[in-house]
């Protein structure tokens, strides 16, 4: 059960794009809004069952601009075992989102208010300093502290995770580990950074395909199920939710 829960799924990360959420971009509200911490990030993800054995490992990349911009790209396979780079771009001087499927050749694009923007991405991170506990842990040069993500688990399970942050890196963190535990199933989950890059990142990781065509997420279901026949991005119900965000974000 668990492998077909963490089993990848090029859609998850267009969702990601819609919903404009990210755990690791949430900010608060000021006044004056400061730079952010420039840096790039490579991270390898991988997941592990009851017995300990990986069964799923994934390559991972994160900028950050110091006005916001962003950038994640995941390396994910397509139903013929091509791994592509899914990414995720939000641009904060075109007020944008804009997430890209190479197994498809699409690109769906989000309008993004200025408040979503402020609230969301341009804001610096210290809330490590506020969250964490005492334990500190040097990862790849920078002094990162441990903080406990409370998670919501329904009844008979149980779901914890801990990260250790970089408050020099507005508190991304370099080392994340989930594990979730129910009376038939057990695992865990595992981020660990690789190399980070700091300063301004290249500005090749926040380019779009021209080739690239844009469409919306039921468009971009409908075409993936045309290239590989038989399979599925996602239920009717996660699709139809995605295009009425999708379609309010076009709205003036």
């Amino acid at each position: 059960m668990l492998k077909r829960i963490w089993r990848p799924i090029f859609f998850v990360v267009l969702l990601g794009c819609l919903s404009a959420v990210s755990f690791v971009v949430t900010r608060h509200v000021q006044s004056q809004t400061p730079a952010r911490v420039p840096f790039t990030v490579t991270l390898q993800e991988q997941d592990f069952d009851e017995k300990g054995v990986l069964f799923r490992s994934e390559n991972q990349l994160y900028a950050f601009r110091a006005d916001g911009s962003q950038v994640r790209i995941l390396q994910k396979p397509d139903p013929e075992s091509n791994i592509h780079n899914v990414a995720w771009i939000v641009d904060t001087s075109d007020e944008k989102s804009i997430s890209i499927h190479p197994s498809t050749q699409s690109r769906t694009t989000l309008r993004l208010s200025k408040g979503q923007i402020d609230q969301q991405f341009r804001r610096p991170d210290n809330s490590c300093s506020v969250l964490a506990s005492k334990e500190r842990k040097n990862i790849l040069g920078y002094e990162t502290v441990r903080v406990v993500i409370p998670i919501p688990a329904r009844p008979g399970k149980k779901t914890s995770m801990e990260e250790w942050q970089a408050p020099a890196l507005d508190c991304f963190p370099l080392l994340s580990i989930t594990t979730f535990e129910s009376p038939t199933d057990t695992g865990r989950n595992v981020r660990t950074a690789t190399f980070v890059v700091p300063g301004e990142p290249a500005a090749t990781l926040f380019a779009v395909p021209d080739n690239y065509v844009e469409r919306s997420p039921a468009e971009a279901a409908a075409e993936y199920a045309k290239r590989f026949p038989g399979r599925r991005v996602s239920t009717d119900q996660v699709i139809q939710r995605a295009e009425e965000r999708y379609n309010k974000s076009k709205r003036p």
